[in-house]
């Protein structure tokens, strides 16, 4: 698996032993698996269970779990390192999962988070298109609502206007991030030790690029491929580089005392 963007960055963050490892919100475990190399144990959980099917039979050595980062089935203390990765944005009640997330992890372990940067590009998050858009688009032509729906699974189901399927895709400032903390319980002192804000107007606009070739080029997969493997080099390239304000993505290091 090539590096690239947050995975790059969380394994760069990693200690070269990182002991019992959790990746919490791990999809089909292809992120773990780079992380499980500085661990002695990895385990991951995720929501959705096809995405846990798909994993192991991809790779039966796996240990994925199908359970919810609001209720983590492991007892306390049980990791030295948790990483979340731009799942935190997705969650029902935040506060709960960063809760679970300190419960887990054990006193000097590390906690490594991503996800969206509250910056000056945030409204070009594709993801948030579809619910706001969805009125709009109905009241002007609800031919086109309806052959739009067909293709993405974020407008609301059944051609009706309204909300999407999926919640906003939430986005956050680093003082935003350290009051959900406070609020779930994290010490005062254990303070976020590290930032990257990465990935700027460039990053955005390829996040675009990737999501409305997800809709226009579904015949065309050769191309999809060939546009999403060029454009995610100049992503990646551009993720290393801190935009500060005008960063589309947000990552911290927080240490558990």
């Amino acid at each position: 698996m090539k590096l690239r963007d947050r995975v790059w960055l969380i394994d760069s963050w990693l200690p070269s032993s990182a002991g019992r490892l959790l990746d919490a919100g791990c999809a089909r475990g292809e992120a773990m698996k780079v992380y499980a190399r500085r661990a002695t144990y990895a385990v991951g959980i995720e929501l959705d269970p096809d995405e846990v099917a798909a994993g192991l039979q991809s790779d039966p050595a796996l240990e994925l779990r199908h359970a919810s980062c609001e209720a983590i089935p492991f007892p306390d203390c049980s990791f030295d390192a948790v990483v979340c990765a731009d799942v935190i944005e997705h969650v029902h009640n935040e506060v709960h999962v960063l809760a679970e997330l300190r419960r887990v992890l054990a006193p000097g372990g590390l906690l490594i988070l991503t996800m969206p940067h509250r910056g000056w590009f945030d409204l070009l998050d594709p993801v948030n298109y579809p619910r706001r858009i969805a009125p709009v688009l109905w009241g002007l032509s609800p031919r086109l609502y309806n052959a739009l729906e067909k293709r993405t699974q974020d407008l609301a189901p059944e051609g009706r206007p309204g909300p999407a399927r999926q919640a906003e895709h939430r986005h956050y400032r680093v003082q935003e991030l350290e009051a959900l903390l406070e609020h779930a319980g994290w010490d005062l002192d254990e303070a976020v030790e590290r930032v990257s804000r990465g990935g700027g107007l460039p990053y955005a606009l390829w996040s675009n690029v990737v999501y409305f070739s997800s809709l226009g080029l579904r015949r065309y997969p050769r191309l999809q491929r060939w546009v999403r493997a060029w454009g995610g080099e100049l992503a990646h390239l551009d993720y290393r580089i801190n935009w500060g304000r005008a960063s589309f993505n947000l990552a911290v290091l927080i240490r558990r005392l």
